[in-house]
Protein backbone atom coordinates (compact mmCIF):
# COMPACT_ATOMS: atom_id res chain seq x y z
CA UNK A 1 0.00 0.00 0.00
CA UNK A 2 2.65 2.55 1.02
CA UNK A 3 4.65 1.73 -2.09
CA UNK A 4 1.61 2.48 -4.29
CA UNK A 5 0.98 5.82 -2.58
CA UNK A 6 4.66 6.73 -2.83
CA UNK A 7 4.76 5.73 -6.51
CA UNK A 8 1.63 7.72 -7.33
CA UNK A 9 3.00 10.74 -5.50
CA UNK A 10 6.34 10.35 -7.29
CA UNK A 11 4.52 10.28 -10.65
CA UNK A 12 2.88 13.60 -9.81
CA UNK A 13 6.21 15.08 -8.68
CA UNK A 14 7.95 13.88 -11.83
CA UNK A 15 5.27 14.90 -14.32
CA UNK A 16 4.25 18.02 -12.37
CA UNK A 17 0.69 16.98 -13.18
CA UNK A 18 -1.63 19.74 -12.01
CA UNK A 19 0.92 21.34 -9.69
CA UNK A 20 0.49 24.71 -11.33
CA UNK A 21 -2.89 24.93 -9.56
CA UNK A 22 -2.60 25.87 -5.91
CA UNK A 23 -5.44 23.53 -4.88
CA UNK A 24 -3.66 20.51 -6.41
CA UNK A 25 -0.36 21.58 -4.92
CA UNK A 26 -1.95 21.84 -1.50
CA UNK A 27 -3.66 18.46 -1.91
CA UNK A 28 -0.28 16.86 -2.66
CA UNK A 29 1.19 18.48 0.46
CA UNK A 30 -1.73 17.04 2.43
CA UNK A 31 -0.97 13.59 1.03
CA UNK A 32 2.58 13.94 2.34
CA UNK A 33 1.19 14.96 5.70
CA UNK A 34 -1.04 11.89 5.73
CA UNK A 35 1.82 9.51 4.96
CA UNK A 36 2.88 9.85 8.57
CA UNK A 37 -0.34 8.19 9.67
CA UNK A 38 -0.17 5.29 7.25
CA UNK A 39 3.07 3.49 8.07
CA UNK A 40 6.32 3.72 9.90
CA UNK A 41 9.28 5.33 8.22
CA UNK A 42 10.96 1.94 7.96
CA UNK A 43 8.16 0.71 5.68
CA UNK A 44 8.52 3.77 3.48
CA UNK A 45 12.32 3.58 3.35
CA UNK A 46 12.23 -0.08 2.33
CA UNK A 47 9.70 0.48 -0.45
CA UNK A 48 11.19 -0.07 -3.92
CA UNK A 49 10.30 3.49 -4.90
CA UNK A 50 12.25 5.07 -1.98
CA UNK A 51 15.48 5.96 -3.87
CA UNK A 52 13.57 8.11 -6.37
CA UNK A 53 10.72 9.15 -4.08
CA UNK A 54 12.88 10.70 -1.37
CA UNK A 55 14.78 13.24 -3.52
CA UNK A 56 11.49 14.22 -5.19
CA UNK A 57 9.90 14.86 -1.78
CA UNK A 58 12.88 16.99 -0.74
CA UNK A 59 12.63 19.01 -3.96
CA UNK A 60 8.85 19.45 -3.64
CA UNK A 61 9.17 20.45 0.02
CA UNK A 62 11.87 23.06 -0.50
CA UNK A 63 10.15 24.45 -3.60
CA UNK A 64 6.88 24.72 -1.67
CA UNK A 65 8.52 26.49 1.26
CA UNK A 66 10.34 28.89 -1.05
CA UNK A 67 7.04 29.69 -2.78
CA UNK A 68 5.53 30.90 0.50
CA UNK A 69 3.52 33.59 -1.31
CA UNK A 70 1.80 30.92 -3.35
CA UNK A 71 1.47 27.96 -1.01
CA UNK A 72 1.16 29.20 2.59
CA UNK A 73 -1.42 26.57 3.54
CA UNK A 74 0.87 23.69 2.58
CA UNK A 75 3.55 24.50 5.15
CA UNK A 76 1.91 22.63 8.02
CA UNK A 77 1.65 19.39 6.06
CA UNK A 78 5.20 19.60 4.78
CA UNK A 79 6.63 20.30 8.23
CA UNK A 80 4.53 17.54 9.80
CA UNK A 81 5.83 15.03 7.25
CA UNK A 82 9.44 16.00 7.94
CA UNK A 83 8.95 16.02 11.70
CA UNK A 84 7.53 12.51 11.44
CA UNK A 85 10.47 11.40 9.30
CA UNK A 86 12.91 12.94 11.76
CA UNK A 87 11.20 11.50 14.83
CA UNK A 88 10.96 7.98 13.51
CA UNK A 89 14.15 7.90 11.52
CA UNK A 90 16.56 9.87 13.63
CA UNK A 91 15.32 10.17 17.17
CA UNK A 92 14.21 6.55 17.40
CA UNK A 93 17.00 5.26 15.14
CA UNK A 94 14.57 2.77 13.65
CA UNK A 95 16.18 2.55 10.21
CA UNK A 96 19.52 2.04 8.46
CA UNK A 97 22.18 4.57 9.49
CA UNK A 98 22.84 5.67 5.88
CA UNK A 99 19.17 6.46 5.38
CA UNK A 100 19.09 8.12 8.80
CA UNK A 101 21.89 10.49 7.75
CA UNK A 102 20.09 11.24 4.49
CA UNK A 103 16.86 12.02 6.33
CA UNK A 104 18.73 14.14 8.90
CA UNK A 105 20.41 16.19 6.17
CA UNK A 106 17.16 16.70 4.30
CA UNK A 107 15.18 17.56 7.45
CA UNK A 108 17.84 20.08 8.41
CA UNK A 109 17.64 21.66 4.95
CA UNK A 110 13.84 21.77 5.14
CA UNK A 111 13.99 23.53 8.52
CA UNK A 112 16.63 25.98 7.29
CA UNK A 113 14.46 26.72 4.27
CA UNK A 114 11.41 27.22 6.50
CA UNK A 115 13.26 29.65 8.77
CA UNK A 116 14.60 31.65 5.85
CA UNK A 117 11.20 31.88 4.17
CA UNK A 118 9.53 33.00 7.42
CA UNK A 119 12.12 35.76 7.75
CA UNK A 120 11.63 36.71 4.10
CA UNK A 121 7.86 36.82 4.51
CA UNK A 122 8.23 39.08 7.55
CA UNK A 123 10.52 41.39 5.57
CA UNK A 124 8.04 41.46 2.67
CA UNK A 125 5.26 42.39 5.07
CA UNK A 126 7.31 45.21 6.63
CA UNK A 127 8.04 46.53 3.13
CA UNK A 128 4.34 46.33 2.34
CA UNK A 129 4.82 43.98 -0.58
CA UNK A 130 2.90 41.01 0.81
CA UNK A 131 0.28 40.03 3.35
CA UNK A 132 1.58 39.10 6.79
CA UNK A 133 1.97 35.32 6.98
CA UNK A 134 2.82 35.63 10.67
CA UNK A 135 -0.45 37.29 11.68
CA UNK A 136 -2.22 34.11 12.76
CA UNK A 137 -0.60 33.20 16.05
CA UNK A 138 -2.27 29.79 16.03
CA UNK A 139 -0.84 28.91 12.61
CA UNK A 140 2.62 30.18 13.53
CA UNK A 141 2.57 28.30 16.86
CA UNK A 142 1.51 25.12 15.09
CA UNK A 143 4.28 25.47 12.52
CA UNK A 144 6.86 26.36 15.19
CA UNK A 145 5.89 23.24 17.13
CA UNK A 146 7.79 21.22 14.50
CA UNK A 147 11.02 23.23 14.91
CA UNK A 148 12.43 21.40 17.97
CA UNK A 149 11.99 18.00 16.34
CA UNK A 150 13.53 19.09 13.06
CA UNK A 151 16.38 20.97 14.72
CA UNK A 152 17.52 17.79 16.47
CA UNK A 153 18.66 16.48 13.12
CA UNK A 154 21.58 18.86 12.84
CA UNK A 155 21.87 21.89 15.10
CA UNK A 156 24.88 23.51 13.42
CA UNK A 157 23.31 24.63 10.09
CA UNK A 158 20.19 25.84 11.87
CA UNK A 159 22.25 27.84 14.34
CA UNK A 160 24.36 29.28 11.52
CA UNK A 161 21.25 30.26 9.56
CA UNK A 162 19.77 32.06 12.55
CA UNK A 163 23.04 33.84 13.31
CA UNK A 164 23.47 34.93 9.68
CA UNK A 165 20.00 36.46 9.62
CA UNK A 166 19.72 37.75 13.16
CA UNK A 167 23.14 39.33 13.75
CA UNK A 168 22.64 42.10 11.15
CA UNK A 169 19.18 42.81 12.58
CA UNK A 170 20.56 42.97 16.11
CA UNK A 171 23.29 45.34 14.96
CA UNK A 172 20.74 47.67 13.40
CA UNK A 173 18.56 47.56 16.51
CA UNK A 174 21.56 48.15 18.77
CA UNK A 175 22.69 51.12 16.69
CA UNK A 176 19.21 52.63 16.89
CA UNK A 177 18.91 52.12 20.64
CA UNK A 178 22.20 53.76 21.62
CA UNK A 179 21.38 57.18 22.96
CA UNK A 180 23.22 60.01 21.27
CA UNK A 181 26.27 61.33 23.12
CA UNK A 182 26.41 64.78 24.71
CA UNK A 183 26.40 67.68 22.25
Amino acid sequence: MISNVAQGTLNIFTNKTGLAHSENHHALARILGQLRYMHLVSALTTAPVWPTFFPAVVEFSTASLKAWQWSPNSVHYILSFWAFMATNGIVRRSIDSGITRTIAQAASEILRCYIVTKLESAAAHVQGTFEDTLSSLEVVAEQFSFVPTLSRCNYQPIRDTLINYMDPLLNVLSARSIPPGPP
